[in-house]
């Protein structure tokens, strides 16, 4: 029975030596993978951090880009509304028109490029000596102007 004893006392000291010498080897591996961990950590923080960022960015071009189309919409609607209160006839127009065409003569000011606009505002600021229908030369004006704010509009 002694023999028996110290037969398993070897293999228990055995089986405690494989057992510490795995648990060295656990912890080791234990370590690297909280390094791993911290530091893919730090990556995400980084990353979350960057999309902040874009994300604040893509908000201020979306901003942008809602404020351009809200311009360029109401200035498509002005020069629709001018040319239609330009083609009623003669006998049917009333200070709508004048109003019309002075909502897009601010335009104007918003758009400082645009020739169609400056040449709508020249020939809105002219005083004849007499009258002279010119509404066909502003609504070839304001149909070009039209086309022009829906190629805007397009590009946006």
């Amino acid at each position: 029975q002694a023999d028996f004893k110290q037969n398993s006392i070897e293999k228990s000291d055995e089986k405690l030596a494989k057992l510490g010498a795995t648990i060295e080897k656990l912890s080791a591996e234990i370590a690297d993978l909280n390094a791993d961990i911290a530091a893919l950590g730090k990556k995400i923080s980084k990353l979350e951090e960057d999309m902040a960022k874009e994300k604040k960015k893509r908000d201020k071009e979306h901003k942008d880009y809602v404020k351009k189309d809200t311009d360029v919409t109401e200035a498509i609607e002005a020069c629709r509304a001018a040319i239609e209160a330009l083609k009623k006839p003669k006998e049917d127009m009333t200070k709508d028109a004048k109003v019309d065409l002075v909502q897009v003569a601010a335009l104007s000011k918003r758009y400082p490029t645009n020739p169609q606009l400056q040449m709508i505002t020249a020939l809105l600021e002219q005083k004849p000596p007499s009258y002279v229908f010119r509404s066909n030369d502003i609504i070839q004006l304001l149909q070009r102007l039209l086309v022009d704010f829906k190629d805007n509009k397009q590009q946006l």
